[in-house]
């Protein structure tokens, strides 16, 4: 995320900057796309097995 928010500050400074001070940003909009979609799916995981993992302490903990 953090890769992401720094691609979007460069492009925001090189709308304000001169053109022949604009800095490239460190990835494009598709990486940037991406990016973003694989830490949504690796979110959506974690999430997944950690709900998994708690449901198996509960039912145990009853026990």
């Amino acid at each position: 995320m953090h890769i992401i928010y720094a691609r979007d500050l460069a492009n925001e400074m090189n709308q304000e900057n001169d053109p022949e001070q604009e800095v490239a940003p460190s990835i494009g909009k598709s990486d940037s796309a991406n990016l973003f979609r694989l830490s949504l799916a690796a979110a959506t995981m974690l999430r997944d097995v950690s709900e998994e993992h708690i449901a198996c302490l509960n039912k145990y903990w009853d026990e």
